[in-house]
């Protein structure tokens, strides 16, 4: 048997999960095949250590942001791993009178062959936020993302 429009044969089990759901009024979904990803991230550490916890939160945050927006190429010869860490993040106060602070991250990434690791490229992101109207861990956070941004651009040029 197949089912109009998709021209794959469904099983017994498929069949009666689309009458169940059509009795009940739940919804089916067709079973799907996923695709092997040709880019994971993998390991994300920071050399910056501070008691606080948003930096690690917010470094995974914009990572997983920046690798969304990437327009990586849809196959490739073998599946990659990209590690990353934050080396550097150090703020200063430019001017006390305005409060004005100057932050700067600095990213190192590692991408990898998932089969056996071998090292593909080695990328480096730097950016520096200087602002005196928000909160100094708004300018450290700025920095991050512009240092994430600077190191993952390259990554879908580095895997063509």
């Amino acid at each position: 048997m197949t089912l109009q429009g998709v021209g794959e044969p469904i099983s017994r089990r498929g069949w009666i999960w689309a009458a169940l759901a059509g009795l009940f009024g739940l919804t089916a979904s067709a079973r799907v095949e996923a695709a092997p990803k040709v880019l994971v991230l993998g390991e994300v550490d920071s050399k910056v250590r501070r008691a606080e916890r948003w930096l690690a939160r917010e470094l995974r945050k914009s990572l997983r942001a920046e690798l969304s927006r990437l327009e990586i190429p849809a196959k490739s010869e073998e599946p990659y791993v990209l590690s990353v860490s934050l080396t550097q993040l150090f703020t200063k106060r430019v001017d006390d009178k305005t409060a004005e602070a100057e932050s700067t991250a600095v990213i190192s990434a590692v991408l990898r062959k998932q089969k056996g690791g071998a090292l593909h490229a080695i990328l480096r992101g730097k950016a520096t936020a200087i602002d005196a109207a928000v909160p100094t861990r708004e300018v450290e956070l700025s920095a991050l993302q512009g240092a994430v941004r600077s190191a993952l651009r390259r990554v879908p040029e580095a895997i063509r």
